[in-house]
């Protein structure tokens, strides 16, 4: 019986592919590196909320921007702090980078409804929902895939 390099027998004594720790501890890195680099255009996007929200000093408009903006760059600070840990083999880090991306996807829901609320058009809510979907479907399949045992593993 020849196995491959990737494959062991079991013990009923049938050969089973076996979950290569390297290619699944880069899987981790890639996902974390993927998160640093969102993290940093989240926290440009508070900026440009903080920007704009300057413009309009004391409006409920830009006190809401502020707000969204002050989370925004909390919870980018937050999944940075999570990524590295998660690099350095913590799952604490997954913890961390668990509750901040929580946060922001509540966050950018708010924004959601705010914007709703805003628009009087069929076409005005739907390019919200698309703007929206664009943030919350990479964070939720990240988040998901943090949670994976293929990533998990590398966590202590």
């Amino acid at each position: 019986k020849v196995m491959l390099k990737n494959e062991s027998e079991s013990p009923a004594g049938q050969i089973s592919p076996v979950l290569n720790k390297r290619s699944s501890s880069a899987i981790l890195a890639t996902l974390c590196v993927l998160t640093l680099i969102g993290s940093v255009f989240t926290i440009l996007r508070a900026i440009v909320y903080f920007t704009i929200s300057s413009v309009g000093a004391g409006e409920t408009w830009a006190d809401s921007m502020n707000v969204r903006g002050s989370l925004y760059l909390l919870t980018s600070i937050g999944t940075i702090i999570g990524a590295v840990k998660m690099l350095n083999k913590e799952m604490l880090g997954l913890h961390v980078y668990t509750v901040s991306q929580v946060i922001y996807l509540i966050t950018v829901f708010f924004a959601l409804s705010y914007y709703l609320d805003k628009f009087k058009s069929n076409f005005g809510d739907q390019f919200a929902i698309m703007l929206v979907m664009f943030f919350v479907v990479p964070s939720v399949v990240i988040l998901a895939l943090y949670w994976t045992q293929m990533a998990k593993q590398h966590l202590k």
